[in-house]
């Protein structure tokens, strides 16, 4: 219920409940480190959880993508048009020629549509370099280094440097780092070390193999 609504519950008047007062009140309980790991699909889709309910609590939240590209993931599209001033995105991955024919649903996104890289690790230290300035700045409440740990366990950053990042955060800075192979350092650095295990998938089947779909899986 709105605060100047009242309804009348078995004769009587119930008022309502007085908004939950948001930032900066709350922000001296942020500044833990969360680590999404595991085989299994919902890594990334459960950091954008995580995002939603801290944007219902009045905070913002800032998602740097690594290993993707072209702006095309339905979470992106939905930010862009709903949620401009309290979740922004940044992609350092693969980009493509293709990416409004995606969000149109004309084509498909697979390995074949995206760009070469011309360096990959440069791209990945670049995202790394912004992901620092962005934390250090404290405009952020949340924020959410998507895939980082699988730019990680291909070597393409040093572990140090991550380490570097994750622990001269401001205090009052939550962060979230998503994906299949974190190193151990990165783990024994954490708060929260979530691990998602497949136990099935439709990707793995013999028969009737769905591929990526719209809404689901981008």
């Amino acid at each position: 219920m709105l605060e100047k609504e009242a309804k009348q519950v078995e004769g009587e008047k119930i008022a309502a409940p007085k908004p939950i007062p948001g930032p900066p009140q709350f922000k001296n309980e942020l500044g833990l480190i969360h680590v999404y790991i595991g085989d299994g699909k919902g890594k990334t889709t459960a950091s954008l959880g995580l995002a939603l309910r801290a944007i219902g609590q009045g905070f913002k939240v800032c998602v740097i993508q690594f290993m993707k590209g072209g702006y095309y993931f339905g979470e992106i599209l939905a930010a862009e048009k709903y949620l401009k001033k309290r979740l922004k995105f940044f992609e350092f991955g693969q980009s493509t020629p293709y990416a409004d024919q995606i969000k149109k649903g004309i084509v498909k996104p697979s390995k074949a549509i995206f760009l070469e890289f011309e360096d990959e690790k440069e791209e990945y230290k670049k995202g790394l370099q912004f992901a620092k300035k962005v934390i250090q700045s404290g405009r952020f409440d949340l924020v959410i280094l998507d895939e980082i740990n699988v730019v990680l366990s291909m070597k393409h950053l040093d572990v140090k440097d991550v380490l570097d990042v994750m622990l001269s955060k401001p205090k009052n800075v939550e962060l979230i780092l998503t994906g299949r192979g974190a190193p151990d350092e990165i783990k024994d650095a954490a708060d929260y070390v979530n691990e998602i295990k497949m136990i099935k998938h439709p990707f793995e089947r013999k028969r009737n193999k769905i591929l990526g779909r719209r809404g689901i899986e981008y």
